[in-house]
């Protein structure tokens, strides 16, 4: 059985030995019930460790108390080791097929709305399972503008251009 690596263990967090991770895919869900043991350390040599609980914490880090693990010290072996799972197992936690991006090529390229209004230019793609997001600067902020295929109208790969429609409001959350 082959091991893929899903994450990465960063640092103790708080008294009870809770760990700071982050995960190479978005999750499906944040069930720990049904967790299969992760696998912590390296491809060579890493030790199962069963989830107790997880927590997001919004910045696409997440909080992760282990079954065996009750304190700082118990804890302190594990920031900067790899998190691994089996390979059979990782597509029914992770939605792993989002890396490949349709829109990858799209970086660099002005994005127009339907009325031709220059809105800017595409800084990067942020795959998700719904459909990829454009992260542009529009006025001074950062928006994400969802690439979904309904409202693309036209890609110009010459001029390096989309023109899509634009959901009314969307540029001013």
């Amino acid at each position: 059985m082959e091991l893929i690596q899903v994450g990465k263990v960063h640092k103790v967090h708080g008294i009870r030995g809770w760990l700071k991770i982050t995960f190479s895919y978005p999750l499906t869900a944040l069930w720990v019930d049904d967790l299969p043991p992760l696998l912590i350390g390296t491809e060579a040599k890493n030790l199962p460790y069963f989830p107790e609980e997880l927590n997001g914490t919004g910045d696409d880090q997440y909080l992760l108390k282990l079954e065996e693990l009750n304190n700082p010290e118990e804890a302190a072996l594990l920031p900067g080791k790899a998190i691994y799972m089996q390979d059979d197992k990782v597509k029914e936690y992770f939605f792993t097929d989002i890396q490949e991006s349709a829109y990858d090529f799209a970086v660099g390229y002005m994005l127009f709305s339907e009325t031709g209004e220059f809105v800017g230019t595409i800084e990067s793609i942020e795959p998700m399972p719904a459909h990829d997001l454009a992260q542009i600067t529009y006025r001074g902020r950062e928006v994400l503008l969802p690439l979904a295929d309904e409202l693309v109208q036209s890609v110009d790969h010459k001029a390096k251009s989309i023109k899509m429609i634009i959901p009314e409001g969307l540029l001013s959350i």
